[in-house]
């Protein structure tokens, strides 16, 4: 990286060449028209791109400072955090809404194959912790066809598998006996032998 020159000589050339509409950056030594500086109340000594890349490698240099920065900041001022992030969303529910609506429309199919996902992974740790196959024939060759029959009906009431994290953090696998779909069919409808 070429360092900034400075003086009589590198002064009177960015003269001459400003005249003619051209401008030399200091960081990659190329001549370029002026309007491939920033212009704020004076042109930049580097480049648009040269500008661009040093603000990148400082931003890549500093993160880890900006971090540690940001962990510290938020543990020292955690309420007043809170309540600036429950101010801005009680200000803005109509936008934050219309924009989760929005990405809900736009991301339609990925929030669904995530979704899938999402119950197929914990279907699949459930199956393993009821035995990963049928308690009744043995069946395990595909898990969409094995089903979760409630010993006691009772408890049944008010369950949902699919709350996600906190059900499978509460799911008791002494509740329930993991069927395939033919078993628990002849079950619930009294064909059992």
């Amino acid at each position: 990286m070429a360092s900034h020159k400075s003086g009589p000589r590198n002064w009177k050339l960015q003269q001459e060449l400003a005249k003619s509409g051209l401008r030399k950056c200091a960081r990659c030594q190329n001549i370029k028209p002026l309007s491939a500086f920033y212009h704020y109340k004076h042109y930049l000594s580097t480049c648009k791109e040269c500008h661009i890349e040093t603000r990148r490698e400082h931003y890549i240099k500093t993160s880890e400072k900006r971090k540690a920065y940001s962990r510290k900041y938020y543990r020292e001022n955690r309420e007043k955090v809170a309540e600036q992030n429950r101010s801005y969303r009680q200000k803005n529910k109509s936008e934050i809404a219309r924009k989760k609506r929005e990405y809900r429309a736009k991301n339609r199919e990925k929030l669904c194959q995530k979704m899938r996902e999402f119950h197929r992974r914990y279907k699949k740790k459930m199956v393993d912790m009821l035995g990963g196959k049928c308690t009744r024939c043995g069946y395990s060759k595909c898990i969409a066809a094995l089903d979760f029959h409630h010993k006691n009906r009772e408890e049944k009431e008010g369950e949902h598998f699919w709350r996600g994290h906190a059900f499978f953090e509460t799911f008791d696998p002494s509740k329930y006996e993991l069927l395939c779909a033919n078993c628990h069919r002849e079950i619930h409808n009294g064909e059992e032998s």
